[in-house]
């Protein structure tokens, strides 16, 4: 059973071996440097409660120390408006993050064993039911996907993990949206149409005078307004 105490002497554990890996002779400044900065890391933590969860996920690491060190130097502190020597803030950062990757693990292994099981499922089933199936499994693969690649914070993932089976809640849910596969495939559509527009209004697609043929008949019924356009172009970019 994890506890804080076991992760402290994993951590006194870590620090003895880092001072025995560098011989006395050969300690520079990086090496008291590093030193002083893991035994501050060592003290937040010891001061900061654990619950018997968040001791675990930290024991868990290959090298506590050297995570919580790697952590830090990768800090954006100006950003963060965060001192550099706030070593409790960063720890307590650092247990939020563990904490919010081993969430997020639980949620995409909880959907893929559920994705893993559906087309388990389907082995089973006659030829014409997998061609009706082939619908849920193309966007079933989809949302997973979505799970392993996402911006959701912690909270969303925790309601998502309240959910036995988030894969066919989240498919379900789809199926009930009023805004349909073919509504994605029209918006695309139309996405690409304005980035060829604009394409074809900014470039000079003409070759020896002449647009290739796949552009002819777009060039023939809006030439005009190219033009005017390209003119008011011209125009702005005078004026820059």
């Amino acid at each position: 059973m994890a506890d804080k105490e076991g992760v402290i002497k994993r951590i006194d554990e870590e620090l003895k071996m880092f001072e025995e890996s560098v011989p006395v002779a050969k300690r520079d400044d990086i090496f008291f440097n590093d030193l002083q900065v893991k035994t501050a890391f060592r003290n937040a933590l010891y001061n900061t409660p654990l619950t018997e969860r968040m001791a675990g996920l930290v024991e868990k690491l290959d090298n506590i120390l050297d995570c919580m060190f790697g952590y830090w130097t990768e800090l954006d502190f100006e950003t963060l408006n965060l001192e550099r020597n706030d070593f409790y803030e960063v720890t307590h950062r650092f247990l939020e993050q563990l904490d919010y990757d081993d969430r997020d693990r639980q949620l995409y292994e909880r959907a893929s064993n559920e994705y893993a099981e559906f087309l388990e499922n389907l082995k089973g089933k006659t030829p014409q039911q997998i061609i009706d199936a082939a619908y849920e499994v193309v966007m079933k693969a989809d949302i997973l996907s979505l799970l392993e690649y996402h911006d959701l914070d912690k909270k969303q993932i925790n309601i998502l993990l309240t959910m036995q089976n988030p894969l066919d809640c989240i498919y379900t849910e789809w199926q009930h949206s009023d805004y349909s596969y073919m509504d994605m495939l029209r918006d695309s559509m139309n996405s690409l149409i304005d980035t060829q527009e604009h394409e074809l209004t900014i470039h000079n697609y003409h070759i020896n005078g002449k647009p290739p043929a796949i552009m002819e008949d777009y060039y023939a019924e809006y030439e005009n307004e190219e033009q005017e356009i390209l003119q008011e172009i011209e125009e702005e970019l005078e004026q820059c």
